[in-house]
C-alpha cells in the first residue's frame, strides 16, 4: 500500500478537542474519521455515550464494555444481592458482609439462623467453659449444708466431703438436685451413711454427664449430730 499523506489543511475538524457537546463531538469524530479514510470504524469501535452496558461475553463497543464494568462493580448504595442471585460486585460484596455479620452480633449456640460471626461467637461461647468450686466447712461441728449458686448452665463434676473423725451416728450424707422447674423434679443423686460405712471421706463422681440448667441447685446435706468437724466441695463446669 502506497504511503499517502493527508495535508494538514484537510484536518479542519481538529476543533473536536475544544468541543463540549456530545452530539458535536460524535459528529466531528465521524468527520475526522472520514477524512482519514477510516469511515465510521472509529465510532463503531469506541461507541457513543448512549450505548447500552455489556456485562456478558458478547460483542460490544469500548463504551459498552466500560459501562458494563461500572454496572458490574456497582455503586456504594447497591442493594445486597440474594444468595445465588445476580448482582453487581458491590451488591455481592454487600451480601458477603451481611452473611459474615458485624462484630457486635449475638452468639448463636442453637440450630438457628445467623451470620458467620454469630456462629463463630457461638462456638467460642460453647468452648468458653469455667470450672467453679463451691467450698464449705467448720471446725466447730454443726450440720453440713453446701449448695451451688450458678446462674448458668452447668455440669456436675464431683462432690467431696471429709470429717475429722468417723461419725458414730447412723446418718446419711445426701447429694440432691433441687430443680428450678419445681420440687416435683428434685432428685437424689446419692445417699451415704457415713457411720455405717465407717468412712470419714467421700468422693462422688457421676457415671455419666449430668447437665443442669440455670436455676437448678446441687445440695449436699448431712445432719452431723456427732458434731464432727467437716469440709466439703462441689465442683461444676459452667458454660453459656
Amino acid at each position: 500500500m502506497a504511503d499517502e499523506r493527508i495535508p494538514v489543511g484537510q484536518l479542519s475538524n481538529v476543533k473536536l478537542l475544544q468541543e463540549t457537546s456530545t452530539t458535536t463531538v460524535v459528529a466531528e469524530m465521524v468527520s475526522i474519521s472520514s477524512e482519514l479514510g477510516f469511515g465510521g470504524l472509529a465510532i463503531e469501535v469506541w461507541g457513543t455515550s448512549t450505548g447500552a452496558a455489556v456485562v456478558t461475553d458478547t460483542t460490544g463497543t469500548m463504551q459498552s464494555y466500560n459501562r458494563g464494568l461500572v454496572v458490574s462493580v456497582g455503586s456504594s448504595t447497591a442493594t445486597a444481592a440474594d444468595a445465588g442471585g445476580e448482582g453487581s460486585l458491590s451488591a455481592k460484596l454487600r451480601r458477603a458482609t451481611d452473611t459474615l455479620g458485624t462484630s457486635t452480633g449475638a452468639a448463636v449456640t442453637t440450630d438457628a439462623v445467623g451470620t458467620l460471626q454469630n456462629y463463630m461467637r457461638g462456638l467460642v461461647s460453647l468452648l468458653d467453659r469455667t470450672v467453679v468450686v463451691y467450698s464449705g466447712g467448720t471446725s466447730s461441728g454443726g450440720a453440713l449444708s453446701l449448695v451451688t449458686t450458678t446462674s448458668e448452665t452447668f455440669r456436675l463434676l464431683s462432690v467431696t466431703a471429709h470429717t475429722t473423725t468417723v461419725p458414730a451416728a447412723s446418718e446419711n450424707l445426701t447429694i440432691q438436685v433441687d430443680s428450678a422447674t419445681s420440687s416435683g423434679y428434685d432428685t437424689i443423686l446419692g445417699r451415704y451413711n457415713m457411720g455405717t460405712l465407717s468412712a470419714s471421706d467421700l468422693l462422688f463422681t457421676p457415671d455419666s454427664d449430668l447437665l443442669y440448667k440455670n436455676g437448678d441447685v446441687i445440695a449436699v446435706t448431712y445432719a452431723n449430730t456427732t458434731q464432727a468437724w467437716w469440709g466439703a466441695q462441689i465442683t461444676v463446669e459452667t458454660f453459656p
